[in-house]
């Protein structure tokens, strides 16, 4: 968390809050500094850290799944996408499921590959 405090967002600009948010998380995402498949911070503690609102987040966080930067997980997070030439869809679809498998049922970690019959 601590790497997103020194986002600096100008209340006072003619860019919305929200965007300033999304542009910074993007640029991280593409010098690398957040990788694939990192979950983000949850809403409400990124919100008090950067001393904003929790819809501004909410906001940033659409913004950037609009633009393809992250993916979000009903009832689990927002994570960093793949970049062009990463994991497929279907391979992505297995990540998903196995996130799933191992919150519901702890079968195993989230990073190891499905078996396929």
């Amino acid at each position: 968390m601590r790497e997103f405090t020194s986002i600096q967002l100008n209340k006072q600009g003619l860019t919305p809050v929200y965007r300033q948010l999304g542009d910074a998380f993007c640029m991280l995402i593409e010098r690398g500094a957040l990788k694939p498949h990192r979950k983000l911070p949850a809403i409400r503690k990124l919100a008090n850290s950067l001393k904003v609102n929790n819809d501004t987040v909410v906001n940033a966080y659409k913004y950037m799944e609009n633009k393809g930067a992250v993916y979000t997980i009903t009832g689990s997070g927002t994570y960093v996408a793949p970049i062009h030439g990463g994991l497929n869809d279907e391979e992505i679809n297995c990540c998903v499921t196995d996130c799933f498998r191992v919150k519901a049922y702890g079968q195993r970690k989230a990073w190891m590959p499905m078996e396929r019959n």
